[in-house]
């Protein structure tokens, strides 16, 4: 079997997809037989050729990169005058990727799906491939490979992996008189994934809401994401124990509307009475500047260190007593660090903001974890909590022994068995 395994991003500067891509690569080239490509989005970075003897090929998505490219900028930007210059080019490639994606009822950007094609029919020729795992969104992957075998390409065997809601997805700009045409042209799609694809994967809480609308039900499959691996870091890199301050350490995104810090950032504050409290934010997305300013104002507190690659992050874990975690305000995403965070074994403190949050439920069945809702009204409770949490968990471990039993579903070598043997 010679798979192409597509990905908006991948290793070292990856989003949660482009992490599942890297850890599937790493599973199946175990026996050495090294049967894996990769495509992907191009980005600004430095970019392989070759990851674990498996060749790496780019397509260039014209909002992809230059937003990629325009957030690093507004971060290292030397002046005011500088940062506001990047921030317009970051708000122009926005508001053209939004009319691009819009001027049809899908959302999607048809011509990045084109040139996703071109580049998949190259490289099948090339690398001779019979199997083609797509993961996503973004859907544009998906509309990619559905144009590729309609066309010649019709023996190519082809695996989606829908990690997200297509068809209930809400648009939350997207006039509302529009939206049920915008959901008929969903399901369209959807179907005919469901009919040309070999088989659709689907992770179970988008499962649960979509399938009901597909019609080739045998060719449909819950399946979870590969994510559960040890950190190497762990094992190299002792906790914080030689001084007498409390380490908790964020990855991941940030955002203004959809996963703000700064309630999290004031709680802590009242939690630092003994001003021996460190908050390290490792962190990508349009929080820089609030981060920045909370550095200043509660010096020794918050330590900045920016947008960092998937290893630099891996090593802040491994250093750190306790992770935070931080949920979505709609609580409709399952957050990649949230597997990544489990992996390592350390207590974790998850954020969330409304009942109805998908990322709970993994916390709740992790022994070492403390899901704390975001409320005006729970403010003292919550400090009262975390203090507890923090007396009780400080310096406790899982072994990733115990892990892999308690999360089987979530191994590389279970989704490789479940999809490709």
């Amino acid at each position: 079997m010679k798979i192409l395994i597509v990905s908006d991003s991948f290793y070292p500067n990856a989003t949660m997809n482009g992490i599942v891509a890297k850890n599937l690569v790493d599973e199946i080239n175990k026996n050495g037989e090294n049967n894996v490509t990769i495509l992907t989005y191009l980005n600004p970075e430095k970019v392989p050729k070759n990851y674990n003897n498996s060749k790496i090929y780019y397509v260039k998505h014209p909002y992809f990169y230059n937003n990629y490219k325009y957030r690093k900028l507004i971060f290292t930007s030397k002046n005011i005058l500088e940062k506001n210059l990047n921030k317009t080019k970051l708000l122009i490639t926005r508001v053209f990727s939004f009319i691009f994606r819009n001027i049809n009822f899908l959302g999607i950007n048809k011509n990045v799906s084109k040139k996703i094609c071109e580049e998949l029919n190259l490289i099948i020729e090339k690398e001779n491939i019979d199997t083609i795992f797509l993961i996503s969104a973004p859907f544009e992957i998906f509309y990619s490979a559905l144009i590729l075998k309609k066309s010649k390409n019709k023996k190519i065997k082809i695996l989606g992996h829908q990690i997200d809601f297509f068809i209930t997805l809400e648009d939350k700009f997207y006039p509302e008189f529009l939206r049920k045409f915008r959901k008929m042209k969903r399901i369209k799609m959807l179907k005919e994934c469901n009919e040309y694809f070999n088989m659709l994967y689907m992770l179970p809480f988008v499962f649960k809401k979509e399938f009901k609308y597909l019609e080739r039900k045998s060719h449909v499959r819950e399946c979870e994401l590969p994510l559960i691996i040890k950190n190497n870091f762990i094992d190299r890199i002792k906790s914080n124990e030689k001084t007498n301050n409390i380490l908790f350490t964020y990855t991941g995104s940030l955002d203004l509307k959809e996963r703000p810090p700064v309630e999290i950032i004031e709680l802590f504050n009242k939690i630092n009475e003994k001003n021996n409290v460190k908050l390290c934010f490792y962190h990508k997305g349009n929080c820089h500047s609030i981060i920045a300013s909370y550095s200043t104002k509660y010096k020794g507190l918050i330590e900045d260190y920016g947008n960092q690659s998937v290893d630099i992050c891996y090593q802040a874990m491994a250093k750190s007593d306790f992770l935070i975690s931080i949920g979505t305000i709609t609580g409709n995403q399952i957050a990649g660090k949230t597997y990544d965070y489990i992996s390592t074994g350390k207590p974790i403190i998850y954020f969330y903001f409304n009942d109805y949050d998908l990322n709970k439920n993994y916390f709740l069945d992790y022994p070492l974890a403390l899901c704390v809702q975001l409320k005006d009204e729970l403010q003292n409770i919550n400090i009262l909590k975390i203090k507890d949490f923090i007396n009780k968990t400080k310096g406790k471990f899982l072994s990733f022994e115990e892990i892999e039993k308690k999360y089987t579903n979530n191994l590389p070598s279970t989704i490789v068995k479940k999809i490709f043997k």
